[in-house]
C-alpha cells in the first residue's frame, strides 16, 4: 500500500506539472485574479449550461453561508457579479460576521459555493441548504456594514423575515449551535 501511495502521489505531481504554470494558478486561492478580472470568473468556473437558467428542475436550491467577516473590496465586487452570472438571487451582508444567502438552480448554487470556497477566508461555513418551491428574493442585493465594522444582525434578520425565511436566521447566524451546547 505505501508503494502504491508513493506512485499515485508521483503520478499526481507529474500530471500537475504537465498542466503548465498558467493552469496551476487555478488551483491556488485567487490565482486567477493575477491575470484576469471579475468578468472572466463566469467563463472560468461556469459552463454555458449553468448560466442559461433552464435546468428543468421544479425547485429552487437555497444555501445559507456564514463568514467570519466580509471586508475585502474584491469580494464585495465579485460576489454579486458571480451571482448575477449564475442567475442567482439572494443577498450578501458585509461586515463582521458576513452572511451570504443564494438561491437558484441547484447546479448554479453548487458552482457559486464551489467558487467562493476557493477564495481566501478566515472562516467560511455553509450552514445549511434547502430546496424550496419558489424563490424568496427577486434579485441579488448587497447590504451590511462598511469596512472594518460590525454587521447589524437585526438588519439581517429583518431581510430574512421579509423574504419569508426568517425562521432560518438562528441557523445561519450560528445561534442555534450555541444554544445546543
Amino acid at each position: 500500500p505505501s508503494t502504491f501511495r508513493l506512485q499515485s502521489t508521483h503520478a499526481s505531481a507529474q500530471a500537475l506539472r504537465n498542466l503548465g504554470k498558467s493552469r496551476l494558478d487555478a488551483f491556488r486561492p485567487w490565482g486567477y485574479a493575477k491575470s484576469q478580472d471579475a468578468r472572466t470568473i463566469g467563463r472560468r468556473y461556469c459552463s454555458k449550461n449553468a448560466t442559461d437558467g433552464a435546468s428543468g428542475d421544479s425547485f429552487v436550491r437555497r444555501a445559507y453561508v456564514w463568514s467570519h467577516h466580509i471586508y475585502a473590496k474584491k469580494k464585495k465586487r465579485e460576489i454579486p457579479e458571480l451571482a448575477k452570472k449564475l442567475q442567482l438571487s439572494g443577498f450578501c451582508s458585509t461586515g463582521k460576521p458576513g452572511f451570504i444567502i443564494v438561491e437558484g438552480a441547484e447546479e448554479n448554487v453548487k458552482r457559486f459555493l464551489g467558487t467562493i470556497k476557493r477564495w481566501p477566508w478566515q472562516r467560511l461555513i455553509v450552514r445549511s441548504q434547502e430546496d424550496s418551491d419558489e424563490r424568496a428574493f427577486d434579485s441579488f442585493k448587497m447590504t451590511g456594514a462598511g469596512g472594518g465594522e460590525k454587521n447589524d444582525l437585526r438588519e439581517v434578520r429583518r431581510i430574512m423575515e421579509e423574504a419569508g425565511i426568517g425562521d432560518n436566521f438562528e441557523t445561519v447566524a450560528g445561534i442555534s449551535d450555541i444554544r445546543q451546547k
